[in-house]
């Protein structure tokens, strides 16, 4: 979220992780450059449900690994954070967009079960975080613009996709109604080149004021689906690495 699936963070380089991870039990998961913590209470949650993360996540490694191909080592870490989570998933994501270090966050207070949260949306928000990440140390940067930043965030919730083709509907990217997300998008498309402030960040991506909840990972989603529904030869892994213009001048 940096960015949920909608990333539970909001991107701006100064403000810090929801948390820190708490110590291990398991060992950590190395796939290629990455390698992955798993806090002893996400364990004990995984364990309580059935699902064992660390092979969960291990699975979810290698399979978006295998699609990006990060070149730069990037940390990964597991926690349970109410807090940090999406509520209607019940699993968060923030990255680093000065490190693409990622923070996925969990929680057992979800209307979904448990093993709904592990089995589904820890895999897409795994995708979508490390799409970040991706771009971050191999690419353009997260961004310091509200256009970056909602084509970044686009790009991420369309690589999720592709990673994961079989995800339920994604909320945060089917929040808009086609009449607002017409008059959204042109104010977006207007107000590209601000400077993104920390502010900015939460009204058009966690809603505030005029601008409802996530507005700005729909408008993402739907900008980069044009995109890539224009040009063919481009699959949503190469996209991860193009900058925000040429995503936007189709």
């Amino acid at each position: 979220m940096a960015a949920m699936s909608a990333c539970s963070g909001d991107g701006d380089s100064s403000s810090a992780p929801p948390r820190s991870a708490t110590p291990t039990t398991a060992a950590p998961v190395v796939v290629n450059t990455i390698t992955a913590t798993v806090a002893s209470d996400a364990v004990r949650l995984g364990e309580d449900a059935g699902v064992d993360i660390a092979s969960e996540l291990r699975g979810a490694l290698e399979r978006v690994d295998g699609l990006l191909r990060i070149a730069a080592p990037v940390a990964v870490s597991v926690v349970v954070d109410p807090d940090a989570a999406i509520p209607e998933v019940g699993v968060g994501g923030f990255t680093n967009p000065a490190s693409g270090a990622v923070l996925i966050s969990l929680s057992r207070e979800a209307p979904v079960p448990v093993r709904e949260s592990v089995t589904v949306w820890l895999r897409q928000t795994v995708a979508h975080e490390l799409n970040h990440s991706k771009r971050i140390l191999d690419g353009p940067g997260y961004g310091t613009t509200l256009g970056e930043a909602i084509v970044t965030e686009g790009l991420a919730d369309n690589f999720s996709i592709v990673a994961y083709p079989e995800t339920p509907p994604i909320p945060w990217t089917n929040a808009l109604q086609p009449d607002e997300l017409d008059r959204l998008s042109a104010v977006a498309h207007a107000s590209a080149g601000a400077l993104r402030t920390r502010e900015m960040h939460r009204q058009w991506f966690f809603g505030a004021d005029d601008l409802p909840r996530w507005a700005g990972y729909t408008i993402g989603a739907t900008w980069v689906r044009d995109f890539l529904t224009a040009h063919p030869e481009v699959d949503a892994t190469a996209a991860t690495l193009l900058t925000a213009n040429e995503i936007n001048e189709q």
